[in-house]
């Protein structure tokens, strides 16, 4: 039974498994624009109608570990600016193929002199509907076991989440200077109070997760963080296999997910340079995981999910996608929530309301870094493409409207993207602004001959 001493003055009078009462037969839209002083979210259309997705995870994990023929559960990976709603909603609209997503971290206070209030605001910006029929975990951040437990009952009882994680693996140091994120991997007695802390808070009413790192600067309490994670009774694990210090350099070192699965007794997702198809196969086949979590391969390749599945469940029929298409409309569709409703234009006018302007919640200026940072990942996979983003990046906001840019992006993926997935393979890390050119496609390695790392052409700042 729950006992937390915050949550009786929140939930007065509400069962502790179920959400405010939905009215029969009455469909109700509601559309939210979330704001924040750091960033613009998405407008969210939300059919409260609708049952909240769910997924067994456990079982969907067991399962895929019992027949290595079967597909792994496949994850979209939370994605703190990048994978964010704008991106959940544009893959998930125009090309699909994931089993579950996850919310990039909500920043949970440390200290709150007015918990309630404070956490429930933050709570507030999730959605269980947001992609329709596709699940997606609420993720948490923050190294307060009290707050982290208020936040993950509401989470469950308010806002119908099929699972709660914690964040144990955000590398920047505006995150780690806090004690939150991977932070919490130098001290396993204090991840060991926040994940307790939020089991007791779900009550079992939805799974309470972790995604972690391999470490702070080093591996030397990977296991130790590993059993204090399951011991608090998490239902399971992701792990990235690179420590806080690498942020996203090197390869991921999946020998250590294979060391997780040994060790523990509740699945593993595995996660880390999950590119191709290849890629995706062979770290199922070196680590036994039942889950495959993919972050930037999605970005780089919106169809990789699908030559995932694929590979698993119809491995012998043609591939029928019209890629370049595919890859058009996600870029509509991932630009169209900050353009007018006309939509994407060759329009030059500069006023506000011409079509293919933004909408006054997002400066033309950030409108324009967000479409180049998606640019950076999407236009590695091909040398043409990659070429092409010099050009692009000098591409400027008093020059051209936001649907001319989106149009040349078009434009240049009709004239480059290859069927049958990307030609090269590079991972791009946006701490640094440097790339990893893999240079074998169907191998994985964790040693450092396994790629080259080039600097990418920066003609202008990407905000």
């Amino acid at each position: 039974m729950r006992n937390n001493g915050l949550r009786a003055r929140h939930t007065e009078g509400r069962s502790p498994h179920t959400s405010r009462p939905i009215a029969p037969q009455r469909l109700k839209s509601i559309v939210c624009t979330c704001k924040t002083k750091q960033k613009w979210s998405a407008p969210v259309i939300v059919d409260e109608s609708l049952p909240a997705p769910k997924v067994d995870y456990v079982a969907r994990m067991r399962a895929a570990e019992q027949d290595a023929g079967t597909c792994p559960l496949l994850m979209l990976a939370p994605m703190e600016s990048l994978g964010d709603r704008w991106f959940r909603q544009a893959v998930n609209e125009t090309v699909g193929g994931f089993d579950e997503a996850c919310t990039e971290f909500m920043r949970i206070p440390n200290h709150a002199n007015h918990p309630i209030p404070a956490v429930k605001g933050i709570v507030a910006t999730y959605h269980a509907r947001e992609l329709k029929n596709i699940p997606i975990g609420a993720q948490v951040m923050s190294s307060n076991p009290e707050l982290l437990a208020l936040a993950t009952d509401m989470l469950i009882t308010r806002r119908e989440a099929p699972r709660v994680d914690l964040n144990c693996g955000c590398p920047a140091n505006t995150v780690t200077g806090n004690g939150a994120g991977s932070s919490l991997l130098r001290t396993p007695e204090v991840l060991h109070e926040c994940v307790k802390a939020m089991v007791q808070a779900a009550g079992g009413a939805a799974p309470v997760s972790v995604k972690m790192r391999s470490g702070y600067l080093d591996t030397s309490l990977f296991e130790e963080n590993l059993l204090a994670a399951q011991e608090a009774g998490a239902s399971f694990i992701t792990i990235h296999p690179r420590t806080k210090l690498q942020t996203y350099d090197g390869r991921a070192d999946w020998s250590l997910i294979a060391r997780a699965r040994q060790l523990l007794k509740i699945p593993v997702v595995g996660n880390g340079d999950v590119v191709s198809v290849a890629a995706a196969r062979q770290l199922v086949k070196e680590t036994g995981c039942g889950a495959v979590m993919v972050g930037r391969g999605a970005v780089t390749d919106p169809l990789l999910f699908h030559r995932i599945r694929a590979s698993y469940e119809q491995p012998d029929l043609p591939w029928e996608w019209d890629e370049p298409e595919v890859v058009v409309s996600f870029l509509r569709t991932y630009a169209q929530p900050c353009l007018t409703p006309e939509g994407c234009s060759a329009s030059s006018s500069a006023t506000s309301n011409a079509p293919g302007e933004q909408h006054s919640n997002m400066s033309k200026a950030g409108f324009f870094g967000r479409m180049k940072k998606i640019m950076r990942y999407l236009f590695s996979s091909e040398p043409e493409l990659w070429m092409a983003c010099d050009k692009l990046l000098r591409a400027q906001p008093d020059t051209m409207s936001g649907g001319e840019l989106v149009e040349l992006l078009c434009s240049e993926v009709r004239k480059h993207w290859r069927s049958g997935g990307p030609s090269q393979l590079m991972l791009y890390n946006h701490m640094t602004k440097t790339v990893q050119l893999v240079r074998d496609k169907n191998a994985h390695s964790a040693s450092p001959e396994a790629s080259i790392t080039a600097e990418l052409p920066q003609p202008v700042v990407v905000h």
